[in-house]
C-alpha cells in the first residue's frame, strides 16, 4: 500500500523524471500527464495507473517525448466537490453535442 499510494502522489505531481527504457515497464510522471491534457491527441489514452503495458497492449499509448501545453477541461467544472463528482455523469447541454460533432 505504501508503494501505491508512493507511485499516485509521483505521476501527479509536477516534476520532471524521465524514466528512459523504465517508461514501458512504469507510469510515471510523463506519462500520466498526458493522461489529463487537454490536446485531441490524447483523448482517451493512457488509462494504467502502474504498468504502461496495458495501454501498449490496447494500443493507448500516447507519449510523444514533449510535455502538454494544455490541461483539463474546455468547459466550466463545477467548484464544489458534489458537483464534481456528479460532473462526468451530467448530460451534455445541446450547445456541448453540437460542438462536439464538429470536431474531427
Amino acid at each position: 500500500a505504501v508503494i501505491y499510494t508512493w507511485q499516485a502522489l509521483l505521476v501527479h505531481s509536477n516534476i520532471r523524471l524521465p524514466l528512459g527504457p523504465l517508461r514501458f515497464w512504469i507510469v510515471g510522471p510523463e506519462f500520466h500527464h498526458w493522461h489529463h491534457a487537454n490536446e485531441r491527441a490524447a483523448y482517451d489514452r493512457n488509462f494504467s495507473g502502474q504498468l504502461p503495458l496495458w495501454d501498449i497492449l490496447f494500443r493507448t499509448a500516447h507519449l510523444p517525448g514533449r510535455l502538454p501545453e494544455r490541461y483539463g477541461v474546455d468547459d466550466p467544472v463545477p467548484g464544489d466537490w458534489l458537483g464534481q463528482i456528479a460532473y462526468p455523469f451530467r448530460r451534455p447541454r445541446p450547445e456541448e453535442g453540437r460542438a462536439a460533432e464538429g470536431e474531427g
